[in-house]
């Protein structure tokens, strides 16, 4: 029902860029009473110039009020974005969380833009994938790399300012389907490193007030290179602690103790208690290494000052006494300088003190003394080194040596028991020598006989040389041996070997209170039976079939026999072991002019020709020099056999009667 009759409208100008920015509009002017002043009642006048004037007036001032009200909220927008930057750099780089990170760059970075939602996505190049967490960051989302708005930009690295979400094809409009949420505008800028490598992509959707502005664009993109900067900084973080973390289980998993020493020579960190030193950790960590090692420990301490002194140079010493508290144990020990491994110009290759590494070697020095006694110290160290569990109970192949000397109960008879004692250390001294140096392993002694075994712990190919040549170096050191005899006017030794390879059963056997290493079998026994028969065939040395047939190649022998021993049904073929191949005639010259005739003796006596057989041996007898003592073991049984010829069926075994 209002009226209107005059209008005065006039617009409202910035004072400095002269852009409009109002509109000022007064509607019907008031009649004027006698004394000048309007009155309620509306005239049909118009404005007049007075009124215009006035109107230009007040409209410049309203720009430039409004010009300032202008400026000063921008002010308060930007001292407030200013504000929030502060506070975000100062959060962002207090956290080292990437998960809690993450949701507090969402959070910021959707407040700082007034922006209606956020999502910070990672790229994971190696499942080509972006991933993040929901606002609660429990649960991980991942989507492909190369899809929607984000997938673009990670894979194009640009900036995407979309002011109609559904204007553009690359949004995909599924999830607001879904959820009912309607997106409308959406800025999304690519995360970088400080190599210029996108590792992901701020998504900012819905601006509260209208669509993004560049100044919103530039604000994200200086939010986004502090944010990246503080990814980068968590993961490197997480890494580092992946391998601290790691490494401290390495060291803890370390059976030595690994000691640091920072450059004052203190205590910095072990890898486990440090009771070996005899005083508590934290006085290793006030004092210099020099105080709490001691005088005792010298060689320790001047190897740590050694490496103080010159980096370039570590220590190393194996077996060396370590005193503690009045008892000593033995250690091996290892003193190398602590360097700075970062590629940095002021810190790359600089010393920052020492590491110790102490391995307690007590029980493995007592073992090797243990050990010692039945096996070389070679063989000894590498038992302890990688074969300390095939002394558990192995069952293998091996070479058993038994030898023992000959009319010892006559001869000791003859002797004291001082004499006896220093004849037989003397004697073992030279033949356990000789067993060592082959690689043999003692297995014991039993009164004036010893044992040997070649094939335990660690069996080889050629164990069974290795016996054989033993005990013609036996024989050798023999001939030495009673040479001095001889010389001091005392009898001469005489030993017999018996050899055989075969399968037996090798460990720790005894009660709970002993246990000896030692190996047990047939192929043990068949051995000790050897070394009894070579008193009945007058031999020095003799091999089973079994023996002989893996070592025909490198050493003369000569086939004996076939014989059936006690408690065997099977017969087995027995070799006197004459000397080596390269050196037949070194032991026994005179029976190698016997062998061929001996040989063929020994087939017509397997065939039941026993008139044959000893016009063979004593062919072989006579190429001696009436020396061989198999032919004329086998003229008497001829005698025997032609004058009572066997009955039956004639396999030409002989059955020992006894052991």
């Amino acid at each position: 029902g209002y009226r209107t009759k005059s209008i005065l409208c006039m617009p409202v100008t910035d004072s400095v860029t002269g852009q409009v920015v109002a509109v000022v509009e007064a509607l019907n002017k008031r009649r004027r009473n006698e004394k000048g002043v309007r009155g309620e009642r509306y005239a049909a006048e118009a404005f007049d110039a007075e009124d215009i004037q006035v109107m230009k007036t007040l409209v410049h001032h309203a720009g430039t009020y409004l010009r300032n009200a202008q400026l000063y909220k921008e002010s308060q927008v930007s001292r407030n974005k200013v504000r929030v930057l502060l506070e975000v750099a100062s959060q962002l780089a207090s956290e080292l969380d990437t998960t809690t990170l993450i949701t507090v760059i969402m959070t910021k970075s959707r407040l700082l833009l007034d922006a209606d939602r956020c999502t910070l996505f990672m790229l994971d190049a190696a499942q080509n994938e972006l991933w993040s967490k929901v606002a609660d960051g429990t649960r991980e989302i991942r989507v492909p790399a190369n899809k929607g708005i984000a997938g673009h930009v990670v894979t194009t690295g640009e900036v995407l300012n979309i002011r109609d979400a559904y204007l553009d094809s690359r949004f995909n409009p599924d999830i607001d389907r879904k959820t009912g949420y309607r997106t409308k505008t959406i800025l999304c800028m690519p995360l970088r490193n400080n190599k210029g490598e996108i590792i992901g992509v701020t998504q900012m959707i819905n601006k509260k007030d209208g669509v993004f502005t560049i100044q919103d664009e530039q604000l994200l993109q200086a939010f986004s290179a502090q944010a990246a900067v503080a990814l980068e900084n968590s993961k490197l973080f997480q890494r580092t602690l992946e391998m601290r973390n790691y490494l401290q289980s390495v060291l803890q998993s370390i059976t030595n103790l690994v000691l640091t020493l920072d450059l004052d020579g203190r205590l910095a960190s072990a890898n486990r208690p440090v009771d070996i030193f005899g005083v508590s950790e934290e006085r290793m960590m006030k004092e210099v290494y020099s105080q709490w090692l001691g005088t005792q420990n010298e060689l320790l301490s001047n190897a740590i000052a050694q490496v103080y002194r010159d980096p370039a140079h570590p220590v190393e010493k194996t077996d060396t006494e370590f005193v503690v508290n009045g008892s000593s144990i033995h250690i091996s020990f290892s003193v190398v300088p602590l360097m700075v491994t970062e590629v940095k110009a002021s810190n790359a290759g600089a010393f920052q003190g020492v590491v110790i590494i102490i391995e307690d070697v007590t029980s493995q020095k007592r073992m090797m003394s243990t050990l010692n006694r039945y096996m070389s110290p070679a063989l000894a160290a590498e038992v302890v080194k990688n074969g300390g569990d095939r002394l558990g109970g192995v069952k293998c192949t091996v070479t058993t040596l038994f030898s023992d000397i000959r009319n010892f109960t006559a001869m000791s008879e003859r002797m004291d028991a001082l004499e006896v004692v220093k004849m037989l250390n003397e004697y073992f001294d030279h033949m356990v020598g000789v067993v060592f140096d082959e690689g043999g392993v003692l297995d014991k002694y039993i009164g004036d006989a010893m044992m040997a075994v070649f094939g335990v712990p660690f069996s080889k190919e050629d164990d069974p040389i290795r016996a054989c040549r033993a005990a013609l170096e036996m024989l050798r050191r023999l001939k030495k041996f009673n040479a001095k005899r001889v010389s001091r006017g005392e009898d001469e030794v005489s030993i017999g070997i018996g050899i055989n390879t075969g399968k037996v059963l090798s460990g720790n056997i005894g009660s709970e209170k002993r246990l000896e290493y030692t190996v047990i079998g047939d192929g043990v026994n068949l051995a000790s039976r050897m070394e009894g028969v070579t008193k009945q065939y007058g031999a020095q040395v003799l091999l089973t079939e079994f023996t002989n047939q893996e070592v025909a190649t490198r050493f003369m022998t000569r086939e004996l026999d076939s014989i059936r021993v006690v408690g065997k049904q099977h017969p087995v073929r027995i070799y006197e072991l004459l000397g080596e191949v390269s050196n037949p005639k070194e032991f026994f010259p005179l029976t190698m002019a016997a062998i061929p005739a001996y040989r063929e003796g020994l087939d017509a006596y397997r065939e039941g020709m026993f008139t044959r057989a000893r016009t063979c041996f004593q062919t072989s007898y006579e190429a001696s020099q009436h020396t061989d003592k198999p032919s004329m073991l086998f003229l008497a049984r001829c005698d025997a056999l032609i004058k009572e010829p066997p009955t039956g069926h004639w396999d030409g075994v002989f059955d020992m009667a006894s052991k």
